[in-house]
């Protein structure tokens, strides 16, 4: 079984280092600089709505909601999608694809067809290939890496992602206040194309995908039978099913309350462009502190407990309504609770996304992250609709104090499953059950079988959560 979990450098060979694995190096250097574009982006993209397009706390909400609205509809299927081809093309093809449709935002402010609906189609797709790229990526990295290196690669990924957001969180604050915001996301546009050409430099060859027998079915019911199998792999995991449920309630509070920020900070508080980026900036700062901590707090305290430990720091977003004084104060009290949330972001991403890379099987990742990401990140153009239409009902700031009060109370979950017992990375495969895929049962008894068969392809052996 350990052969079949992830097809990477066999466990007696001493891991070479990060630094010397070029094609590693090639997706990081690419990541890294499509962070950057994108982060300009997060800027820049409701603050074209706020300021160019004098959008109300509805459309604001809308908007957030067209960005994320993908996750809802598309990653069960492209988590399977991602388990039937090779990931690293549909991850260039991802990159291109994003390229082109931001690109849009800066021609139709130039030539002077900018409207809301716009915005909204370009959040749509740009939403859509993301959720491609970005489950393809979660299901590639195990390749290129051995396990033993998971840790640190997904802790460098992270590390050097929140470096590229402290410089476009910066940069974006200034280039809004210098030029219209939606030219500032031509920037966005060119780092996805950089992205897309470190990613066709990459030599590493994927394993072969593994043909699937679908017994018959057509290829819709193919589909949904892969779909279920993932879901069923994903939740009866004693570790999974907390995580992601509290994934799920955090993500939907925390959403609430950054759809509403920006809206808030600059129309209620006055804050520039400027001072904005400058606390998201912070924030990332605390994104590199809890990446380049994250091995060593997993260390100290316990796999399960340094998790529990990062999840427990994002909890202090809750304390965003309740920031008040002068504005510099303001600043300084937004800055430490963005340093100290997205320092838990950032760490207990890795932590989960390590323990999930380390225990599915390679066939079988796609859809087990897309599973998982459809429940956790599914529900965040839902509570970003909320947030728009509590704003537009209550006020801005009520409606902050709402998704507060929703984020805070999921860790429960945590505390009351094996998590905070799981002591180290390797203990979480000892505690798996077989997970086999049922057969369907057969009109009458087939014919005779040579010893040691099993019906139904690869999918029929077991498979561990």
């Amino acid at each position: 079984m350990d052969t079949q979990r992830t097809e990477v450098r066999a466990p007696e060979e001493k891991p070479p280092s990060l630094w010397r694995n070029p094609d590693f190096n090639r997706l990081w250097a690419g990541q890294s600089i499509s962070v950057l574009g994108s982060e300009l982006t997060t800027l820049a993209l409701p603050l074209t709505a706020i300021l160019m397009l004098q959008a109300s706390s509805f459309e604001v909400g809308l908007l957030n909601t067209m960005r994320t609205i993908a996750a809802l509809l598309l990653t069960l299927i492209a988590g399977v999608l991602i388990d039937r081809y090779r990931r690293r093309p549909l991850m260039v093809g991802s990159d291109i694809g994003r390229a082109l449709v931001v690109a849009l935002i800066p021609i139709a402010a130039f030539v002077g067809f900018m409207d809301m609906w716009v915005l909204y189609v370009v959040a749509v797709v740009v939403g859509g290939l993301s959720v491609v790229f970005e489950i393809a990526y979660a299901a590639y990295m195990p390749t290129l890496l051995s396990e033993e290196q998971l840790v640190d690669g997904n802790s460098r990924m992270a590390a050097t992602e929140s470096v590229g957001a402290i410089a476009g969180s910066s940069a974006g604050g200034v280039l809004i206040d210098l030029f219209r915001p939606a030219y500032v996301m031509l920037g966005d546009a060119i780092s996805f194309l950089v992205s897309a050409f470190a990613l066709s430099r990459i030599r590493h060859v994927e394993p072969p995908v593994e043909r699937q027998d679908n017994g018959g079915r057509g290829a819709v019911a193919a589909m949904l039978h892969d779909i279920k199998h993932g879901l069923r792999v994903t939740y009866r995991n004693d570790y999974a099913r907390p995580l992601i449920l509290n994934s799920a309630g955090a993500n939907f509070g925390s959403m609430m309350i950054l759809t509403l920020f920006i809206l808030y900070a600059s129309r209620e508080l006055g804050m520039s462009g400027t001072w904005i980026g400058f606390i998201y900036a912070v924030g990332s700062i605390g994104g590199v502190v809890g990446a380049v901590f994250a091995s060593k707090l997993f260390e100290k305290v316990g796999y399960g407990r340094g998790i529990m430990t990062a999840l427990i720091a994002f909890r202090v977003l809750c304390l965003t309504p309740f920031v008040a004084g002068p504005q510099w104060l303001q600043i300084i009290l937004f800055s430490v609770i963005w340093f100290v949330t997205v320092f838990g972001v950032v760490a207990g991403n890795i932590g989960q996304l390590t323990l999930f890379q380390y225990v599915i099987p390679n066939h079988l990742r796609g859809r087990v992250i897309g599973a998982s990401r459809a429940v956790y990140l599914g529900i965040l153009p839902l509570a970003a609709m909320l947030a728009g239409v509590l704003g537009e009902l209550i006020g801005v700031k009520p409606a902050i104090y709402a998704g507060a009060a929703f984020l805070l109370p999921w860790i429960i979950l945590l505390f009351l499953s094996p998590v905070p017992n799981l002591r180290r990375l390797e203990d979480a495969e000892m505690l798996q059950d077989d997970v086999p895929e049922p057969a369907e049962k057969p009109a009458e008894k087939p014919a005779e079988k040579p010893a040691g068969t099993r019906p139904g392809g690869h999918e029929d052996d077991d498979v561990k959560d």
